[in-house]
């Protein structure tokens, strides 16, 4: 598996307030990331099983136990600040697809597949749950796998949780090796209170010693610029002195070197007319041309010649031509009479013969 992602898609629910928001992406900037794996684990996991034919179970380290209709009852004897809740969905209540997609649609995958699953399926997207994962990819194309689910099918137990005072940390499909996406909304998201808090601890305590450590260093940074004050003004007095002298030196080494410059330059390449005056020379007065394609190191010469077949030999005796070769094959003009040809040439480095 190349890599996993998750849509965006599902229904609405409780998420991330604006300062959660902020506080999420500021701990994932301040902590280390095995410290913040470390502290994201939930001391209690709770998880319910669907069956897919709308009956749940429900599994603590307390023990397993199938649920009654009064789910909200059900789950208000194992809410507490510690517990998080996962829903599993068994593996034949998911609809999974495999689509191809350019890879320039990698950066925006899960609008991709919003856009084509109401397109290409029954669904809607905000009838369903979804994740994806790309298990395959080259330099033009993205392979990505698609799993859904039907909301229907956790819409109760997410409804009984919400009025438990439950937090839903995931939704994940059990079986066809499906079991490492999480199917439930980023924003949707939300662990037990203890993680909450610890996470929170961590990041004000991850930021104060941030802020501690700059602050030294700010005063430190300080003490040295108002040591070297004077230290940098005497300097910046001789520098100046210098800096007049070197000037004049270095005007005239650039005089010196542009001279040369300019006469190493046209001795390595010759100037454009000279070499096509050559080639033209030696090209007969049967073949004409209809386009000159000429750069720094190629040559492309395209037109119509009663004998294509020798002009190869005749450019190669350039003193401007390296190599030179037909870079498509001479096809015959029933209309001229002609064949037309297009040969391409590298052209000489270093110094030209006269």
């Amino acid at each position: 598996m190349a890599g996993v992602s998750h849509n965006s898609a599902g229904p609405a629910g409780p998420g991330l307030s604006a300062a959660q928001a902020t506080l999420r992406a500021a701990f994932a900037n301040v902590v280390p990331g095995p410290v913040a794996r470390a502290l994201a684990r939930d001391p209690r996991d709770v998880r319910i099983d669907a069956n897919g034919e709308g009956g749940f179970v429900l599994q603590t380290p307390a023990g397993i136990r199938r649920l009654g209709p009064d789910l909200e009852a059900e789950l208000r004897s194992v809410t507490g600040a510690m517990a998080a809740l996962t829903i599993t969905v068994p593996a034949s209540a998911a609809f999974v697809r495999r689509l191809n997609v350019p890879a320039a649609a990698s950066t925006r995958l899960d609008d991709v597949l919003d856009l084509d699953l109401e397109r290409s399926t029954p669904f809607r997207r905000d009838t369903v749950f979804s994740a994806h994962r790309i298990v395959a990819r080259d330099r033009t194309a993205v392979s990505v796998e698609h799993v859904l689910i039907k909301s229907l099918a956790v819409q109760p137990i997410l409804a009984a949780a919400a009025a438990a005072g439950l937090p839903v940390k995931s939704i994940r499909i059990d079986g066809d090796g499906l079991e490492d996406l999480n199917l439930l909304p980023i924003a949707q998201r939300q662990r037990s209170a203890i993680t909450r808090g610890v996470r929170t601890a961590t990041s004000l305590a991850a930021g104060a010693l941030a802020c501690q450590i700059i602050g030294t260093y700010a005063w430190q940074t300080w003490q040295l610029i108002d040591a070297t004050a004077a230290a940098t003004s005497e300097q910046t007095r001789l520098t100046a002195e210098v800096a007049a002298m070197r000037r004049e030196a270095d005007a005239a080494d650039r005089t010196l070197q542009d001279a040369h410059f300019a006469r190493a330059r046209r001795i390595a390449n010759p100037m454009a007319v000279a070499v096509l005056e050559d080639l033209t020379q030696r090209l007969p007065d049967t073949t004409w041309l209809t386009e000159v394609r000429l750069d720094e190191t190629t040559m492309v010469l395209e037109g119509h010649s009663t004998n294509a077949a020798e002009l190869v030999s005749l450019l190669s005796r350039s003193p401007f031509v390296a190599t030179a070769a037909f870079a498509a094959p001479i096809t015959r003009d029933p209309v001229r009479g002609t064949e037309r040809f297009q040969i391409r040439m590298a052209r000489k480095t270093g110094p030209a013969a006269p």
